[in-house]
């Protein structure tokens, strides 16, 4: 996949939500030269098929963007990433989680996301995504209305199980050794995301974390002027 970076020149933008984000959750930032994605654009099997089709993508465009992604779509960003490093500019991680570092740990995250799944897939649409924004990481961020239409119960079940953080690698060693700069945005009020932020390391002399002041999990709709601007600013670099 080794490519001339001279090939494009323009900045772009390419996005990733979250679970159930939708392509539309973007819009309210207004960036130019920016393609959005969800997760309904790719055919895949596991986060590492997710992250090549991606980069298949990217490699048939003959671009080189910045990767932006948040929560779920950050840790597919980082697998792209650490799959194909020569295809991106940079990159923007929202609320990345770069994975458990004990196996009983990611036992109960597959457990976990396992019984999400069968509940999105059987329970009342309003009643399971009430329950999904009252767990204690949603309590201090915006409640983003979704609407069941807009989506595919076997679609969402298989996401949840094929993407789970129970089968995802710690991947701190690997993106330190990333080679292009990163931008790491987490909210203050995200005490969990906070401190995965202190075990990551860069080695990109343009790379930092960002913090959101009153900001939790979803700090981009949390403080969106913060936000923008500070993606603005990274994208000068």
């Amino acid at each position: 996949m080794k490519q001339d970076r001279a090939i494009s020149s323009r900045q772009q933008l390419w996005a990733l939500p979250g679970f159930l984000g939708l392509k539309k959750d973007w819009e309210v930032f207004n960036f130019s030269s920016v393609r959005l994605f969800d997760f309904d654009d790719f055919t895949f099997s596991s986060l590492h098929t997710l992250a090549d089709s991606l980069n298949q993508l990217a490699l048939q465009q003959k671009t080189f963007p910045t990767l932006m992604g948040y929560s779920l779509g950050a840790r597919v960003a980082l697998h792209a990433l650490i799959q194909a490093p020569q295809l991106w500019k940079s990159a923007i991680l929202i609320s990345a989680n770069p994975g458990l570092t004990e196996e009983q740990a990611k036992k109960r995250r597959l457990q976990s996301d396992k019984q999400w799944a069968n509940r999105f897939l059987i329970e009342s649409w309003e009643k399971v995504t009430e329950d999904w924004n009252d767990q204690p990481i949603f309590l201090k961020t915006k409640q983003l209305k979704r609407v069941e239409e807009n989506y595919s119960r076997e679609k969402i079940f298989h996401l949840l199980t094929s993407t789970s953080l129970g089968v995802q690698q710690d991947l701190r060693a690997k993106i330190k050794a990333l080679p292009m700069p990163i931008l790491w945005v987490v909210g203050k009020e995200d005490t969990k995301y906070l401190e995965f932020s202190k075990s990551i390391r860069f080695s990109h002399p343009l790379s930092k974390v960002a913090v959101l002041t009153k900001a939790g999990h979803r700090a981009p709709w949390d403080q969106p002027f913060k936000f923008k601007k500070v993606v603005h600013e990274f994208l000068l670099l």
